[in-house]
């Protein structure tokens, strides 16, 4: 799938109809206006490109017409017949502080996979704060119910001398309702819980 970076985003070209997207002629009307959504539709009606951003259908804080279910409707009753379209999607991206990692062997690695993992690795990208991107497979999240605190547990894939895979451990705040931030483990009582976790996973299959 063909990507592109737009408002300092990064998008996944959905629908490009008769190749009519033109990342230098979106630049020249995409504002800051559009960064919130989750997609941008473009059309050229009446011989000019139009922009118009949508949600997913999750986001219960927009109004129906934002919604991606909208778009046929709005293709009908909105545009020109017949119109050549675009549809871009935005990449989600998770801001995180780590300051501790958790060094464990490949069998528990493997085991994770094995009980929490489908065939296809799971690939999250990570803004860090000078603004560069890790991308980073995720293994594992949980949560302790008690607490309501939300873990994951990823991996770079890093290993050392001795074959150990490197994975990292970070807490996860929804909060603000937007994109999930990961931050940092700090209490020892914290620690203590998820190491527990990780040794119940690394427990040989009976």
């Amino acid at each position: 799938m063909k990507k592109v970076i737009l408002l300092e985003n990064e998008y996944n070209i959905i629908k490009d109809d008769e190749n009519v997207f033109d990342i230098e002629i979106v630049n020249s009307l995409a504002t800051d206006y559009f960064k919130p959504y989750d997609y941008i539709f473009g059309d050229y009606s009446y011989g000019k490109l139009r922009l118009k951003g949508f949600y997913n259908d999750s986001n219960n804080k927009s109004n129906k017409i934002n919604k991606l279910s909208y778009l046929d409707e709005y293709l009908k009753n909105y545009c020109s017949y017949g119109c050549k379209y675009f549809l871009i999607e935005k990449v989600k991206k998770w801001w995180f502080f780590v300051e501790k990692n958790c060094r464990c062997g490949k069998m528990i690695v493997w085991r994770i996979r094995r009980l929490f993992m489908d065939d296809e690795k799971k690939i999250m990208s990570i803004v860090l704060e000078d603004g560069s991107i890790d991308e980073v497979e995720v293994l594992l999240s949980f949560k302790f119910t008690d607490t309501n605190t939300e873990y994951m547990i990823y991996t770079k894939n890093e290993t050392d001398d001795s074959g150990n895979v490197t994975i990292y451990v970070a807490s996860v705040d929804r909060a603000d309702g937007g994109d999930p931030r990961l931050g940092s483990v700090d209490s020892e009582e914290e620690w203590t819980r998820i190491k527990n976790v990780l040794k119940e996973l690394s427990k040989p299959i009976e």
